[in-house]
């Protein structure tokens, strides 16, 4: 069996391990297209090093630039944790390779690759190196993953990688220790190349369905949480309107009082609980009762915690948009805007709406002192429970699906604002 061949082989099992411990990482929805690429790039580095002889240098230059280049732009990591992972990757691979191979030499007290001349050892070797590198590599993404998530590690985890590595280290060991017949030998090393494929084939089944389980869940606790508000905001216009309706009645009868009356200081403090009443009524009045509603929420709200809110929607009063959508993008929009601005010096927001082409604009523009962190191209929350307290922006992103809607947003250093765009095409 051809050298080359099983080097090539290799190279592509490696791939396939390494696309396993990105996706692990920072799971992605182009798997396919970065399955692809990662295989283009390994085979790539595999014509390089076979050109090169399997230089160690020029293999190292080759698996750096291939890696970060992956990291960089498949995975949008920053400089550098791209090199982090990439050198760990490096880590790893040199690692299992050496220490296979220098257990595997003095086991058979022979000369360090002098295996290699039997190309089916050779390719159990290899397949031992890579079960150990997979196994490693498995190690590591699951504490980074644990770690973040900051849930608990579990034993199970490490299962198939453990016993891919126990397999493949008997099959090494039986074809040391004992003289196979050459169909024996096809039918070991094959076995253990299969074997090999199906665990790491399976692990990245078991990942993916996690995942999906994982946004299955996301999806219900969105529904869940649009669904409460939608509640709250309900309740909240019935107490509004009920309130109202109560105001208006105590003015007339205020009125009643100041006309049977010529005291001056009677008809003076008539008048202050009548303005004081006067606050009851809606701030807002855009023609859209849904956004009114909205909109004198957070006027109160924000009067409570000390913080100017302005706003002017009469270009746009959003009157497309469906009540449960609305609450939705508004009120997450407004949240997150409230949270930001209670934190800062500047404590102001500011809600605008507007009409571009065929779509409707909301600008919300908030006062914050720092720049919001970021994972990739997604804002990083700073909240304690980043699994429940990311779920306002993909609450927003649910809903504007939609209405082939968009959202964006943009951090102005010098004047120390947040600001968030939403675009709603109109129906």
């Amino acid at each position: 069996m051809n050298t080359a061949i099983l080097n090539v082989l290799l190279q592509f099992v490696e791939g396939l391990i390494s696309f396993e411990f990105y996706e692990s990482i920072a799971p992605t929805k182009k798997k396919l297209r970065n399955f692809a690429l990662i295989t283009v790039g390994y085979m790539i580095m595999c014509a390089i090093n076979l050109a090169f002889d399997y230089n160690v240098v020029v293999n190292l230059i080759a698996f750096v630039i291939f890696h970060f280049v992956f990291n960089f732009t498949l995975y949008k990591n920053k400089i550098i944790p791209s090199l982090i992972y990439t050198f760990i990757l490096y880590a790893v691979v040199f690692f299992s390779e050496v220490m296979v191979i220098w257990v595997v030499s003095a086991f058979a007290e022979d000369e360090f690759y002098s295996f290699v001349d039997n190309s089916f050892q050779y390719l159990i070797v290899l397949s031992v190196s890579k079960s150990t590198m997979f196994f490693i590599l498995k190690t590591i993404s699951n504490i980074i993953t644990k770690t973040v998530k900051k849930q608990k590690i579990s034993f199970l985890l490490f299962l198939f990688p453990a016993i891919l590595l126990i397999t493949c280290g008997v099959f090494l060991i039986i074809s040391f220790s004992l003289d196979l017949s050459y169909t024996l030998k096809i039918l070991l090393s094959v076995l253990c190349v299969a074997i090999l494929l199906v665990v790491v084939g399976s692990c990245m089944v078991q990942q993916r369905e996690t995942q999906k389980d994982e946004e299955l869940s996301e999806l219900r606790a969105i529904k869940q949480a649009q669904e409460t508000d939608n509640k709250y905001f309900e309740i909240l216009e019935r107490q509004n309107n009920n309130l109202m309706v109560y105001a208006h009645d105590t003015k007339n009868h205020l009125q009643a009082i100041r006309n049977m009356t010529d005291d001056e200081s009677i008809i003076e403090y008539l008048e202050r609980l009548t303005d004081d009443l006067n606050k009851y009524s809606y701030h807002a009045s855009s023609g859209n009762h849904n956004l009114d509603v909205i909109i004198n929420k957070y006027v109160t709200e924000c009067e409570i915690k000390g913080i100017e809110f302005t706003y002017d929607v009469r270009l746009s009063n959003l009157s497309g948009v469906q009540m449960f959508d609305l609450v939705s993008i508004l009120g997450n929009l407004l949240d997150n805007a409230l949270e930001s601005a209670e934190k800062s010096t500047g404590k102001s927001i500011h809600l605008q709406t507007d009409h571009r082409n065929t779509y409707d604009v909301i600008i919300v523009t908030n006062s914050c002192d720092t720049k919001p962190v970021t994972q990739g191209n997604a804002l990083k929350s700073s909240k304690a429970n980043k699994k429940q307290h990311g779920l306002g922006i993909k609450s927003i992103k649910s809903s504007l699906k939609n209405y082939s809607g968009d959202y964006n947003w943009e951090y102005n250093e010098q004047n120390k604002e947040f600001i968030s765009t939403v675009m709603i095409l109109r129906k």
